[in-house]
């Protein structure tokens, strides 16, 4: 086994890492910050950007409607959203224009305390990788 000898740096989420396989060893960690949007009444709709990672919203009366980018500008990407409030109309998660979600270009409505999906971009479309419930 070897020893590091250097300094440890931080390597921010935007980073590149590039290396051969064999010179990176397995005890090599990437820790990722995640940006937080959260969103009330007032602000639907909004649109997802580039810097937001997870998106909460917290509606009192209406739903909050929460439109993903387009697949191609976020190819690979990961958007989580949450409905934090259960007192509303909870949120709904759209997709761009005519794209699709799993294959429908219905919205995933998030009505109850705590609902979560979690969405990853195929470069053309968007899949569920995680829901709850």
């Amino acid at each position: 086994m070897s020893t590091i000898t250097t300094a440890i740096t931080t390597i921010a989420s935007t980073d590149t890492v590039s290396a051969s396989r064999s010179t990176i060893n397995t005890n090599f960690t990437l820790r990722q910050s995640k940006n937080i949007r959260a969103l009330v009444d007032a602000d639907s709709p909004y649109t997802i950007v580039e810097g937001d990672d997870c998106v909460t919203a917290a509606s009192t009366a209406a739903i909050v409607q929460i439109y993903l980018p387009t697949a191609a500008s976020a190819k690979h990407r990961v958007y989580t959203v949450v409905n934090t409030l259960a007192t509303g109309g909870g949120c709904e998660l759209f997709p761009n224009g005519s794209e699709t979600i799993n294959g429908s270009t219905s919205g995933v409505g998030l009505y109850t305390l705590y609902d979560s999906v979690t969405v990853l971009s195929t470069g053309t479309a968007w899949v569920i990788i995680a829901q709850m419930p």
